[in-house]
């Protein structure tokens, strides 16, 4: 009875949200499919921002709002992608975390062990506050300066000496962030990403995305069956009080940072707009705004 109702809940949110956007769009028909294809992907945000409505990458797939005018709406957590800026800052504080780092980007980005020292040394040289060279990194040279700072956008990335390793990949910026709280959200963490932490192998990381898919055997759906707590993870890994505490540090299962994503299409007008949020509500704190 309870899914029966949460189901009918979800129906007439939905319908709710349709009817406002089909009113709204009353105003907008005699604009072209670009402005069209926007004002869908727009409407499609407001609709993440509904705390109610569950996380399920199938929210809304095609859901045609007006003849010919779709979108798609995706919530994600931040949480699984690799925040580069607060792995970074953590081996400014503490050297030993330098062989977390190694892992993150020798398992999650594949570069060569005998290339991982130059990388490392190279971002860490241009997110540290001083001029002091790492022994293979780099602060200056013809046509090239470390910014001392963090990164402000994942572009930034690409200009660091070596980054080509990360950046290579066209799909490199689905796999990082800078605006998560820096824990590996273990729910929605590529397999590639899960093998990097402590304790967990490449059998491990195949069982946790089984275990999180479901019966259906596909993620990002309804019947998902995610990690509640730390703990519940710890007991379906079976790791040790030792290995416990190195993963520990590393892990969340349901970080508070969100990704809104929405595809607005107006016949064959695409518009894409995404959202990095805190919260789900009309006062959510807006953290990056992407668009083309």
């Amino acid at each position: 009875m309870l899914v029966v109702w949460a189901l009918a809940l979800l129906s007439f949110l939905i319908l709710s949200w349709s009817d406002l956007v089909h009113f709204r769009f009353e105003r907008f028909n005699q604009q072209g499919d670009q402005t069209k294809a926007r004002f869908a992907a727009l409407s499609g945000l407001q609709l993440g921002l509904d705390g109610s409505i569950p996380e399920h990458a199938d929210l809304l797939q095609d859901w045609e709002i007006e003849p010919e005018i779709f979108v798609d709406v995706v919530v994600e957590s931040e949480g699984g992608r690799l925040n580069l800026n607060y792995v970074l800052s953590r081996v400014l504080l503490d050297g030993t975390v330098r062989q977390r780092l190694r892992q993150f980007l020798v398992q999650g980005f594949e570069v060569p062990p005998n290339e991982v020292d130059r990388v490392m040394d190279a971002l860490l040289d241009w997110v540290d506050q001083d001029d002091l060279r790492r022994s293979s990194g780099i602060e200056e040279a013809p046509g090239y300066k470390a910014q001392n700072r963090y990164f402000e956008n994942l572009d930034e990335i690409a200009l660091v000496r070596g980054s080509e390793w990360i950046t290579r990949n066209e799909n490199w910026r689905d796999q990082l962030t800078l605006w998560s709280s820096g824990k590996i959200d273990v729910n929605w963490a590529s397999a590639r990403l899960l093998q990097a932490l402590p304790g967990i192998d490449e059998r491990d990381a195949r069982r946790i995305r089984d275990r999180v898919a479901g019966p259906d055997g596909e993620l990002r759906t309804k019947d998902d069956e995610p990690f509640t707590s730390p703990d519940e993870f710890r007991a379906f890994v079976g790791l040790s009080d030792p290995e416990f505490s190195l993963l520990s540090p590393w892990i969340a299962t349901d970080d508070g940072i969100k990704r809104i994503s929405a595809r607005g299409r107006s016949y064959d007008v695409v518009h894409r707009v995404e959202i990095v949020v805190q919260g789900r509500s009309a006062n959510a704190t807006v953290k990056a705004w992407l668009e083309p």
